[in-house]
């Protein structure tokens, strides 16, 4: 879980690495783009902006009042859940081929046990030659092209909130859980300064 948690916010802060320019050979798994594995992902299709959404952040005093409106989604729409994509779909086809594969570390797969922890059997957390977070806690790189993690604030006294696998979705069936549920939780930080929050 926090090894995807900090994939994810690489991902979200990809802007700090720097395209390396690399040139042509006759390896299979070369390119030219020069697009590191932690960047903004530039290779997305453009989208539309879908109609009817917030296009900003509300500045007034929040609503604490109003219940979430509950709508039944169109799943049809949506990828299977848990579902794997095609690796020959043109997108993940060019995905693949916009990733300077030189630069992604050739570490073995690491896999879970069977009660789902991570089995960190024959990894030398001491050497910890991946920077496996997981396994060591470790927040910078031992390559020079990626950037350090950003994993505490640059000065006293600032501080910064996050929620973990959060918040919950409301649910007819556990009302102990709902007290931890949307929209309580934003009335909770609406109602105590109106802090604001980041959620993974």
């Amino acid at each position: 879980m926090h090894l995807a948690g900090i994939g994810a916010f690489i991902l979200a802060t990809g802007s700090f690495a720097s395209a390396v320019t690399t040139t042509t050979s006759s390896s299979a798994t070369s390119t030219t783009d020069g697009i590191l594995a932690v960047q903004s992902p530039t290779w997305l299709p453009d989208f539309p902006v879908p109609s009817g959404v917030n296009s900003g952040y509300p500045t007034g005093a929040p609503n604490i009042t109003d219940s979430l409106s509950r709508t039944t989604l169109n799943l049809s729409a949506y990828p299977e859940p848990w579902g794997e994509p095609s690796t020959t779909h043109p997108e993940i086809k060019a995905v693949i081929k916009a990733i300077d594969w030189s630069k992604v570390p050739k570490a073995p797969v690491r896999k879970a046990k069977s009660n789902g922890d991570l089995d960190m059997a024959g990894y030398d957390a001491s050497k910890d030659p991946y920077c496996w977070w997981s396994d060591s806690n470790c927040v910078t790189p031992k390559v020079s092209y990626l950037p350090k993690d950003i994993y505490m604030c640059p000065n006293a006294g600032d501080w910064g909130l996050n929620y973990d696998d959060g918040p919950y979705n409301p649910s007819d069936d556990d009302k102990e859980l709902n007290k931890y549920a949307e929209p309580e939780l934003y009335n909770f930080l609406a109602k105590n300064k109106n802090q604001k929050a980041t959620l993974f």
